[in-house]
């Protein structure tokens, strides 16, 4: 099985260089492995870490440029280009936690039902650790995932794999369309969801999406993501798209079913936030007011989209 490596990046080139470095020393006896670095049309030295990395790694590194600013660009620059037959998508700023990691995930689709495989990402701290009111319930703004389950498990909407430790089948993600390039990182917006939204697809056409236990990757925690407005930035940006992969050619019926179990989300959080900052409770005072600015930004977009439609109509 041929497998690929991708990793798409944009303007880091030090992180870069940490993530190649690892991913130079991933071992594989079934698999014949390869690293292909998108660069989405860095300004920094990205170009020239690569070139380094290509003379060191004992694993063959690809670079391709993709100037179509956007992560889901590069991704599916990468399902164009690549010739293996799995991708393995890993973030910039993430590294396998496992020897073996790749290989693991590969051998997930000697099962043609598996569409999509992924596995845990966990959060690697910066010097300074991790903020005394980062509650658990938040690191998934910061890409932290970890599943449940102990053996080879099938996932649903939404618990599917992030995109910092995803594994598609190339053919699968060719004939699906791709990511959607309407969602997920552009340069500094915050939009995401695009890999929650493929999987979403490959379930709906009769192919599992599966979690893959023992092939976790380490994710590095940027200092400058570890503040409180950078959460409700982020958690505004989830709003609005989760909001655009479910309400995106929603019938009548099923856009007032999530809208109206929108503002009850919304009327509780605003609720437990203020509860929260009575008992000083600082932890869960972010997590409301995350799931709060979660919510106006998701009716926001939500009515927003309405009205354009009606317009439309008109």
């Amino acid at each position: 099985m041929k497998v690929a490596v991708v990793v798409c990046t944009y303007n880091r080139a030090a992180s870069l260089r940490v993530t190649l470095e690892a991913l130079a020393r991933q071992v594989t006896t079934r698999t014949a492995l390869e690293i292909l670095v998108v660069d989405n049309n860095s300004t920094d030295d990205t170009k020239a870490v690569v070139t380094v990395s290509q003379t060191h790694s004992n694993v063959p590194v690809h670079y391709l440029f993709e100037p179509r600013q956007g992560l889901s660009y590069a991704r599916n620059a990468a399902a164009s280009n690549a010739q293996s037959d799995v991708l393995i998508f890993l973030d910039d700023d993430a590294s396998p936690a496992r020897p073996d990691w790749a290989e693991r995930l590969a051998t997930a689709f000697s099962d043609p039902s598996i569409g999509a495989a992924g596995g845990d990402a966990l959060p690697e701290w910066p010097a300074g650790g991790r903020p005394p009111w980062l509650h658990d319930q938040l690191l998934k703004y910061l890409g932290v995932v970890t599943f449940s389950e102990r053996t080879l498990s099938d996932l649903q909407y939404p618990h599917f794999p992030y995109g910092v430790n995803l594994a598609v089948r190339r053919q699968t993600l060719l004939d699906a369309g791709g990511f959607s390039t309407t969602l997920g990182r552009a340069g500094n917006q915050l939009l995401s969801g695009e890999e929650i939204e493929l999987c979403k697809r490959i379930v709906d056409t009769g192919l599992r999406v599966v979690y893959v236990p023992d092939a976790p990757v380490l994710h590095r925690m940027a200092p400058h993501r570890l503040t409180k407005d950078w959460f409700l930035s982020r958690a505004r940006s989830q709003g609005q798209s989760k909001a655009m992969i479910e309400l995106t050619s929603a019938s009548a019926a099923s856009f007032t079913m999530h809208i109206t179990k929108r503002i009850a989300i919304l009327t509780l959080s605003a609720l437990a936030a203020g509860a929260a900052y009575l008992i000083n409770a600082h932890g869960w005072v972010m997590v409301a007011r995350c799931k709060t600015a979660m919510s106006v930004a998701y009716l926001r977009h939500a009515f927003a989209t309405r009205r354009h439609a009606q317009n439309e109509l008109r």
